[in-house]
C-alpha cells in the first residue's frame, strides 16, 4: 500500500492566546490501527473496465460482505476477500439499498442468512446468502 502524507497546522488555544506549530505526518496506509482488514478486490466487467462498489454491507455474523455495484450484487469472503457468489442483474435497474436481517430466518428445513435489496425496479428481494465454506 502506498504512503499518506498529512501536512499542516496543529494550533493550541486557550484564553491567553494561541500557540502553532507545522507538521507533517507520514504513514503507510496499512498502518491505521483503526483499519480491522484490508484485502484487494479485483472488480472488472467483462469489457476491462473498473468498476466501484455502489454499497457495502457486513453479515451480522461477520462472515460475508454484500457489495453492489448498478444492477449486479455480488457476496464476498470477509477472510479471504473472495467472491462467493455473483447475482448478476439482480434487479432491473440499479440497486438502491441492501440491508441484512439482523438474525437467520427459516426457510423450508433450514436457517438462512438473509440480505434484503431494493431496486430502482421498485421491487424488494430477498436473498439467502452463499455459505463461505462452498468457496
Amino acid at each position: 500500500m502506498g504512503d499518506c502524507i498529512f501536512k499542516g497546522w496543529i494550533s493550541q488555544g486557550g484564553h491567553k492566546g494561541h500557540a502553532a506549530q507545522r507538521t507533517q505526518v507520514r504513514y503507510h496506509l496499512d498502518e491505521d490501527p483503526k483499519t480491522v482488514k484490508v484485502f484487494p478486490i479485483p472488480l472488472h466487467e467483462s469489457s476491462g473496465s473498473t468498476l466501484h462498489y455502489d454499497q457495502l454491507a457486513l453479515s451480522p455474523d461477520g462472515k460475508i460482505l454484500a457489495t453492489t455495484y448498478g444492477s449486479t450484487l455480488q457476496w464476498l469472503c470477509i477472510e479471504t476477500g473472495k467472491v462467493l457468489d455473483t447475482a448478476e442483474k439482480a434487479h432491473d435497474g440499479d440497486i438502491t439499498s441492501i440491508a441484512w436481517a439482523p438474525k437467520a430466518i427459516p426457510t423450508g428445513n433450514e436457517q438462512a442468512v438473509v440480505l434484503a435489496t431494493a431496486g430502482v425496479d421498485k421491487k424488494v428481494k430477498l436473498w439467502a446468502a452463499p455459505s463461505v465454506n462452498s468457496s
